[in-house]
């Protein structure tokens, strides 16, 4: 087991655009680790690798994958001595097409994906701006917890679309609202694993690929996830032996038990 604290803080996973994130090697071991709640950082890393995946650029309407930077903003704008330093060009680019992905303006996207969190538990709200309709996928799940969460942040929703798009004159609480079946699990440490899923899984507004039960299976597939990122700046800092590893659990997690078409990201 790996105690010495200045390989612990070593980097990883990195990676500079569109703002940097790096993540170290204590943050990758907890992963593993069944108590841990998921780590907003490794979140973020995880959605940028699947938003700038090759997949997204087969894809003729394009979706919008977001990271947890407008529900970090809108926590941080609740606090009214913090209100007036939210820039209007931050909240705009938050709705920007990802780096090295499809170019894309938000009004051409059918659906928006919008992790959120809070006190450690994930939600994902799935906004289909063509139906008008938000699909709340709740992994633990909560009676009405989405429901009101929508209700809180739905404002700052509204607004953050009109800024990105000056032609979105809806309420999104005005669109019909629905919990889609989802696979759920009762312990609230492995919520933003299943929300991950749901992004990773989700294709025309369906789950389109299985999500596993087991938790152990869930991190595993998330570590491996971000560990074989290709664009990784850090890659050189991940130990040989570990690399041939990590190389080892991706084809028996993905590669030999692949079925359907390919969307491994």
């Amino acid at each position: 087991m790996v105690d010495d604290v200045a390989v612990l803080e070593s980097e990883w996973v990195k990676s500079s655009d569109p703002y940097p994130i790096s993540l170290n090697l204590r943050q990758i071991k907890n992963i593993l680790n069944n108590d841990e709640y998921m780590d907003i950082h490794c979140f973020n890393m995880a959605v940028r690798i699947l938003a700038r995946h090759e997949v997204q650029l087969l894809r003729d309407i394009p979706s919008h994958y977001m990271d947890l930077n407008f529900c970090s903003m809108f926590h941080y704008a609740r606090d009214s001595s913090h209100r007036e330093n939210v820039e209007i060009a931050t909240l705009k680019r938050l709705f920007h097409s990802w780096p090295d992905s499809n170019d894309y303006h938000i009004s051409q996207c059918n659906t928006i994906l919008l992790p959120w969190y809070m006190f450690g538990l994930f939600l994902l709200f799935v906004l289909d701006q063509n139906k008008k309709v938000v699909s709340i996928f709740d992994p633990i799940p909560i009676p009405t917890l989405g429901n009101n969460v929508l209700k809180i942040v739905v404002d700052n929703l509204n607004l953050a679309l009109e800024v990105a798009n000056p032609a979105f004159k809806d309420d999104i609480s005005k669109w019909e609202c629905i919990v889609p079946v989802a696979p759920t699990n009762s312990r609230c440490a492995l919520s933003g694993y299943l929300v991950f899923n749901y992004m990773h899984s989700l294709c025309d507004g369906k789950l389109y690929f299985p999500i596993p039960n087991d938790g152990f299976q869930l991190r595993k597939q998330f570590l491996v996830h971000l560990l074989k990122y290709e664009e990784n700046e850090a890659q050189n800092n991940i130990p040989y032996i570990e690399r041939s590893i990590i190389d080892r659990i991706y084809r028996w997690t993905f590669i030999a038990s692949k079925s359907g078409p390919s969307r491994h990201a």
